[in-house]
């Protein structure tokens, strides 16, 4: 658990089904909860049920989890399957079928300006986080709200190999109407490319 002023988190398990030896361990039910405080959150704190399965096998260095939880309306589950340690090269999928962050963050300072460069150019993007893991992954959330944009049936696939990061497709319902196309990051020369067609959304709302 980490804790002050106010804030914590605590993290609390129970394993069952354990088996395994020096160079590897299977756990085959993983129960528990995640419980966050802070006193800037609306609700003050919120617990989030675990339930899942862990496999580690050191030899290999390989690893595979599963975890679901369940809060307020939200379902969310998740795999991850570690193929190698290091360099790191893992595959995922996520699975929501509702959240609304929107719920749990602190309210902004009304009249709040965005932080700027005191020399008056934005900072450039770093991405080298990108370079040197590989990553496969799935996404997907039957309805979002953050930052007060509403968003709903999120379909999104996501490769990370050699600093490019390529989202695609990247495909959601928003405001009456739809949009698909493309996101690609690429830590090689710090470039990004958005590709999108919006097709029958309501502007105004929207804005």
């Amino acid at each position: 658990g980490m804790q002050g002023g106010g804030r914590s988190a605590l993290l609390k398990l129970v394993l069952s089904g354990v088996e395994g030896n020096a160079d590897a361990i299977r756990i085959s039910k993983l129960t528990g909860s995640l419980d966050l405080a802070h006193p800037d959150m609306p609700m003050k704190q919120l617990s989030l049920p675990l339930n899942g399965s862990l496999q580690v096998n050191l030899a290999q260095q390989s690893a595979a989890l599963a975890l679901a939880t369940k809060f307020d309306e939200s379902n969310i589950a998740t795999k991850l399957n570690v193929a190698r340690f290091a360099p790191l090269s893992l595959g995922f999928d996520l699975d929501i079928d509702q959240l609304n962050v929107d719920k749990y963050l602190p309210p902004k300072p009304a009249g709040e300006a965005p932080a700027k460069e005191a020399a008056g150019k934005e900072a450039p993007i770093n991405l080298a986080a990108l370079k040197g893991p590989t990553v496969q992954g799935n996404i997907r959330i039957g309805s979002l709200q953050v930052a007060k944009l509403k968003l709903a049936q999120i379909n999104a696939k996501l490769a990370l190999a050699g600093g490019k990061l390529d989202v695609a497709p990247l495909n959601m319902k928003l405001y009456a109407g739809s949009t698909s196309g493309s996101v690609s990051v690429n830590a090689n020369g710090n470039q990004i490319a958005l590709r999108q067609n919006l097709q029958g959304v309501s502007i105004n709302p929207l804005m």
